[in-house]
């Protein structure tokens, strides 16, 4: 088909689990109430759920990272703060500190998919490296001058780059 994959509106909570809907339809209806009368009424983050929050976000962008479809995902709450539904579904508590779930994928993004490489080559020699989509700088040696350059690597790109140093 060759048509872009994007996940919206992704939300793993770290708050409190209930037992059934009608439990969840209670609780909903009390902080709508809460709300009326000016005060919060939001779950609190549990560390138990937490652990799971940043497992589960670990292993679902991992699978739709590594889908050459997926060309998006969109992370409903990055803070707990006027979570929906008063949910702790953020990547950062309240006060705006990490969670676990947003340090892994911080780890996930910055690191773990990241590509960088350090190479010693001759000038006329070709250099080939397997790495990610994106945009990439880098800077080369040459008489003892410094030459920077950078480039961008998408679906589109197909065979080599060439890099003129001037």
């Amino acid at each position: 088909m060759g048509k872009n994959i994007q996940f919206t509106e992704i939300t793993v909570t770290s708050s409190k689990r209930f037992n059934n809907w009608k439990d969840h339809q209670e609780f909903l209806a009390k902080r709508d109430e809460s709300l009326r009368n000016g005060k919060e009424m939001d779950l609190p983050s549990l560390p138990e759920y937490e652990d799971f929050q940043a497992s589960y976000l670990k292993d679902f962008y991992t699978l739709v990272f590594s889908h050459p479809s997926v060309s998006s995902i969109t992370f409903w709450n990055l803070t707990d703060k006027n979570a929906w539904r008063g949910h702790a579904g953020g990547l950062l508590y309240k006060d705006l500190s990490p969670k676990k779930s947003f340090l892994t994928l911080k780890q996930l993004i910055k690191e773990t998919w990241t590509t960088e490489i350090s190479e010693k080559i001759n000038v006329s020699d070709s250099f080939e490296f397997r790495g990610f989509y994106g945009d990439y700088e880098g800077e080369m040696l040459v008489d003892k001058k410094i030459y920077k350059f950078s480039f961008s690597v998408d679906k589109e790109t197909d065979g080599p780059i060439d890099l003129v140093l001037k």
